[in-house]
């Protein structure tokens, strides 16, 4: 059993990388669907980027130059 875990995690070795080693990131593992989410549920990713642009964790800096 604790080999097969392993092998599944280390498929998400990058992700848990960058995690660890910076306290701002957030990892997000979405079933059946890799890196294209966007083509492949956009409803979903649209669904997702909008709580995270409202969820304030944007500085100000970034929100006022998206607006211009």
């Amino acid at each position: 059993m604790g080999n097969f875990i392993s092998l599944k995690l280390g498929k998400f070795e990058s992700l848990l990388t960058i995690m660890a080693n910076n306290p701002n990131c957030q990892g997000v593992i979405i079933p059946k669907i890799g890196h294209g989410v966007p083509l492949a549920n956009p409803k979903l990713f649209n669904k997702m980027l909008e709580e995270w642009l409202d969820s304030n964790l944007i500085i100000d800096e970034v929100k006022l130059a998206s607006n211009s």
